[in-house]
Parts: structure tokens; C-alpha cells; sequence
């Protein structure tokens, strides 16, 4: 069992780490899982991260409405949910955004798409 916050791992032992839409929901830890991804990962690995992009809203709306999801609110581009959802928050994010958090931890995007208004799909790599 672990955590994207304490990976249960040696340092530099995968070619290749995946964070798949969940950087979005981890508010203020958004750094540390990051950073463990980045301890886990082979110095010449990848980190393979998705995200909601800035101009997912209207897609996201809907979304949650079809299957049920309670929205507390809405402010900007983050929804805030109702605690008994688990997470309770689901965040957009803009290329800048997205730099301002790896740039610190010294990674950098070295690919990236985008897909439909929706996310961002891209591998970091570090610097």
C-alpha cells in the first residue's frame, strides 16, 4: 500500500512514472507527489502527468452533473465538492500554472498535447 505523498519505493529505480488526472485533486500537495514521482524516476526517465486544462470548465460541468457528482461551488476554475465525495477539490491548470509548480523541483515539460478543451497530456523530464 502507498501513497502519491510517500511512495514506497527506492530512489531512481523506474524509467517511467505516470500521474494521470489525480494532480488535480491534491490541493496543497501537489509539490510533494511531484517530487516523489521525480525521487522514484531514473535521472534520464520520464514522468508522464495529465491534467484538467484552464478551458475545461464547460466540459467538466456536465460531466459531474451526468454522473452525480455534488459541486459545493465553483470558484474560477476549481470545484469544490461535497466532503463526502473523497476528494474535495478538482483543480484546472494553465501551461504557467504547471511550470510555476515543476520549474522549483527542477523538471521540466519536455512533450506535451493538448486534448479537446479538455487536458493537458505531457512527460517532464528533469532538467
Amino acid at each position: 500500500m502507498g501513497s502519491a505523498f510517500e511512495l514506497p519505493f527506492e530512489d531512481k529505480v523506474f524509467d517511467k512514472t505516470i500521474l494521470s488526472m489525480t494532480l488535480v485533486n491534491f490541493d496543497t500537495k501537489k509539490e510533494i507527489a511531484l517530487r516523489e514521482l521525480s525521487r522514484v524516476t531514473k535521472n534520464d526517465g520520464k514522468i508522464i502527468l495529465s491534467v484538467y486544462s484552464e478551458k475545461a470548465k464547460n466540459e467538466r460541468l456536465p460531466m459531474y452533473e451526468k454522473i452525480g457528482v455534488p459541486i459545493e461551488r465553483i470558484e474560477g476554475g476549481k470545484f469544490i465538492f461535497n466532503k463526502g465525495v473523497g476528494a474535495y477539490n478538482s483543480e484546472q491548470f494553465s501551461l504557467e500554472n504547471i511550470k510555476n509548480i515543476i520549474e522549483p523541483l527542477n523538471l521540466k515539460i519536455t512533450d506535451l498535447e493538448e486534448g479537446k478543451n479538455l487536458a493537458y497530456i505531457m512527460t517532464l523530464e528533469n532538467k
